[in-house]
């Protein structure tokens, strides 16, 4: 239906743009005008579609009684009089035929916006002695036509047409016959927006042809004749569409229903007013008619109408439903159809309303059903679906019988908790444990498994199996083709109902195996310890295909649990006497981490008075070296002095040596309070390699991303953890090579990292990197990246490292930008 109303309303947007392009483009010149042309098109497309539309319409009161069928029949009487009239009159005189047209669908356009009120205001009145109605209301639009006619013809009337044009007469009746199609127009268009009926659609498009039509035959004397036929022509194309409008009654329509009947129905608003009330409706709704025989018995219903709710319900669109008979849609056989019939017919009869609850087979769902009639032959059904409310009245009956049943597998499941508690035989309670199992899944096999250290499943007991199926399934991993390899990577229970059909275990030896040792079907549960580590499987086996019911699994997870905890009971008892055997060892290892501490604490205490203690030489050294070098510079250059200053400089690299031990024993022992302030990385960096300096055969790469160079920290303690990593980077490239340094920011962290292409740090003491005092070097005491760690961490950041072995090392410092707890 879109797509044909689509199409329809091509040539009303077609014919209104043609003559707005003709008005703005002042079309003019000579237009081909035989003699009888107007005479013929009149004749065929509105003298002929009117009368056909006027004998329906004047059956269709004689059969409903409504008086807007009434003014329509005769509003369409008229148009196709005064159109006939005028056509023969054209030939004769222009001022006649015009005054005759333009007047009579003035007349007509009245009669179109009465009958369109009406059905707005008064379509429930229904009038009695139909026939003298018709007959004379027919009769006064024959003789009105006729004595218009005859006026016209002795020019009686105003002139509506002379020589040079229309007049002011005519231009006023098109100007009122106009606005007459327009409002007719719009209340039928509003109305088809209800009810979405294609008879108004289409009535609706043919009278505001006629409004266009008009239009522009108004606007001729400004332009040309060309106007004239245009307007003309979209009134040929209403007469099309009220052909239309009649030819659409059959579509979707129930075919013993006659075309007056089904005409009176689609201009009538209760159908509308139903539609509206029940539109937004939660509820399914439907209006239907029902279908008596000639004795008055009910023998079938047709459906006029039926809301969204009601579509999404039955699960069908509301054009396969609408116009179809209740033979046509039922599918449960002629009892149902008959019984339909029976109650339904009664209602609209009667005027008794029924409720009952009904299943559809079909839809497999329950529905409540309310039928009552708002007026005779008519009726009315509101579905409720109840499908839920039922599927708990039948979920609470299975309860209760499966009441019983849980109670006597409980009971089972409590006598074998005592059996845990007072039997020590583990590998005879693991028997117990799969032979309830199988009792309670009712199978004809089952085993249990536990994870082993591997992360693989052995089997440590089993029922009905025979050694092939043991041997093949007794190791089995996550990539296992097997239940319980699958049970064991998702966590999750599997059911394979066939193993034929399963994928599991299609195209593989593990179905060769199952097949051989009489299985079917498995059910593999896993089981965990209450903090929830995985333990192992326990699966149950069938000889026929099958799917077990809600109530066995939930016996089965009882047991399952019963079994986790009297698994996870041993596995303690065993832990406990494993770790009683190792008991010993374990004081050693705590006394050993004791003393440790003890010495890091005695090494905390002392380190501040043994720093003092050797800086004050130390500054007293460094004096002397300076000293002694300034002295040096003034002697004239000789091999003495070369070799004075090669022994001061060696002096001074030791005493850096020195100096560095103290600072980073000092840096390890004392607590540190960082000094909070914005620090610039780049310069940091760039002082650091300019103060210190840098081998030879050591290339340098430094980038500082511009939002990452200013971070809140300590510039003391940024500057002492960029020291330590350089020098650690440069002494880990003792032949030379590349040190990187790039900073960054990522999210709201800075990352600095130090990346250098020496030696690497071999695997076995990347574990140990950060432990006080242990070192790699020949030379150092193991302080300096635990140092780095402690001022990394009391800025509140990280110290990770990358290294391979021959190929270098990078250290990571990660900040945040803003200092936490700032």
């Amino acid at each position: 239906m879109a797509k044909l109303t689509k199409i329809g309303a091509i040539p009303v947007i077609a014919v209104v743009i043609t003559i707005i392009l003709m008005v703005l483009f002042k079309a003019t010149g000579p237009v081909y005008n035989p003699k009888y042309l107007l005479l013929i098109l009149n004749t065929i497309f509105i003298a002929g579609t009117g009368i056909i539309v006027t004998v329906i319409s004047a059956r269709s009161y004689l059969k409903d009684g409504s008086i807007n069928i009434l003014l329509l029949g005769s509003a369409t009487l008229i148009a196709a009089l005064v159109a006939l009239i005028a056509g023969w009159l054209s030939i004769l005189s222009s001022n006649q035929n015009v005054t005759i047209y333009d007047s009579g669908f003035m007349v007509s356009s009245a009669l179109q916006l009465s009958s369109a009120l009406s059905l707005l205001y008064w379509n429930k009145l229904r009038t009695s002695g139909r026939k003298s109605i018709l007959a004379m209301t027919y009769g006064a639009v024959l003789i009105f036509v006729g004595l218009y006619a005859t006026m016209s013809a002795r020019d009686v009337f105003p002139k509506f047409f002379t020589n040079s044009g229309a007049t002011w007469v005519d231009q006023s009746v098109l100007g009122i016959s106009i606005t007459f199609f327009a409002l007719s127009f719009l209340i039928y268009i509003r109305k088809f927006a209800k009810l979405k009926s294609e008879v108004l659609y289409w009535y609706s498009l043919a009278l505001v042809l006629f409004a266009v039509g008009l239009f522009g035959v108004a606007l001729q004397p400004q332009f040309s004749d060309s106007l004239s036929w245009m307007g003309r022509i979209a009134q040929y194309i209403g007469g099309v569409y009220f052909m239309i409008a009649l030819l659409r009654l059959k579509t979707g329509s129930d075919e013993d229903v006659s075309l007056p009947t089904k005409w009176a129905e689609a201009f009538r608003s209760d159908r509308v007013q139903v539609e509206a009330l029940f539109s937004n409706m939660l509820d399914g709704f439907a209006y239907r008619r029902i279908i008596v025989d000639e004795s008055g018995k009910p023998v079938d219903y047709v459906t006029l109408a039926v809301n969204d709710a009601y579509e999404n319900m039955i699960g069908q669109k509301r054009e396969s439903l609408v116009g179809k008979r209740g033979s046509q849609l039922i599918s449960g056989g002629d009892a149902d159809l008959a019984r339909q019939i029976e109650t339904f017919g009664r209602v609209a009869l009667t005027g008794e309303s029924v409720q009952f609850e009904d299943y559809s087979t079909a839809l497999k769902r329950w529905y409540h059903i309310s039928v009552y009639s708002p007026k005779k032959d008519y009726f009315a059904t509101i579905l409720e679906d109840i499908t839920e409310r039922k599927n708990a009245e039948e979920a609470l009956a299975i309860a209760k019988n499966q009441l019983a049943q849980e109670l006597a597998g409980s009971l089972r499941l409590q006598e074998l908790s005592m059996i845990f508690v007072s039997q020590d035989n583990i590998q005879a309670l693991l028997d117990k444990i799969v032979l309830a199992a199988i009792e309670i899944m009712h199978a004809d096999m089952g085993n249990m498994q536990r994870i082993t250290k591997e992360g693989e499943l052995r089997i440590v007991a089993q029922n009905g199996f025979k050694q092939p199926f043991l041997d093949f399934f007794n190791c089995v991993g996550t990539d296992s083709h097997a239940a319980c390899g699958f049970a064991m990577a998702s966590k999750k229970r599997v059911i394979i109902e066939d193993v034929t059909q399963s994928p599991i275990f299609l195209n593989t030896p593990a179905l060769d195996v199952q097949l051989e040792a009489g299985v079917r079907a498995v059910v593999s549960t896993p089981f965990f310890t209450r903090s929830g580590e995985f333990l192992g499987v326990i699966s149950t086996h069938y000889r026929t295909a099958r799917q077990p019911n809600e109530f066995d699994l939930r016996l089965l997870d009882l047991l399952v649990r019963q079994a986790a905890d009297f698994v996870e009971r041993t596995q303690n008892e065993q832990k406990l006497e494993d770790y009683s055997k190792n008991l010993e060892k374990l004081v050693e290892e705590r006394t050993k981490q004791l003393k440790d501490s003890e010495r890091l604490a005695t090494i905390g205490a002392t380190a501040g008075m043994v720093g003092h203690d050797i800086r004050n030489p130390l500054q007293a050294i460094t004096g002397d070296v300076y000293l002694a070098k300034t002295e040096l510079a003034s002697i004239p250059e000789s091999e003495e002095k070369k070799s004075a200053l090669e022994s001061l400089q060696e002096i001074e690299k030791n005493t850096d040596y020195i100096n560095k031990i103290v600072q980073d024993l000092q840096d390890f022992a004392r607590p540190l309070k960082p000094n909070i302030e914005e620090v610039d990385l780049k310069i940091i960096i760039e002082d650091l390699l300019k103060k210190n300096g840098l081998p030879e055969n050591v290339k340098v790469s430094v980038k500082v991303e511009s939002d990452a160079r200013k971070i809140v920290a300590d510039s003391t303690f940024v500057n002492r953890v960029m020291y330590n990593l350089v020098n650690n980077a440069v002494q880990a490239m003792p032949k030379g090579g590349k040190l990187t340094i790039h900073s960054y920011k990522e999210a709201n962290d800075i990352l600095i990292t130090v990346k250098d292409t020496g030696v690497g740090i071999p695997e076995a003491v990347k574990g140990k990197l950060f432990t006080p005092m242990f070192t790699t070097k020949a030379k150092g005491q193991g302080f300096g990246l635990p140092v780095i760690k402690r001022m990394t961490e009391a800025l509140g950041g990280t110290v990770t490292f990358e290294s391979q072995e021959g190929k270098g090392t990078t250290f990571i410092i990660r900040l945040h930008k803003e200092l936490k707890g700032k």
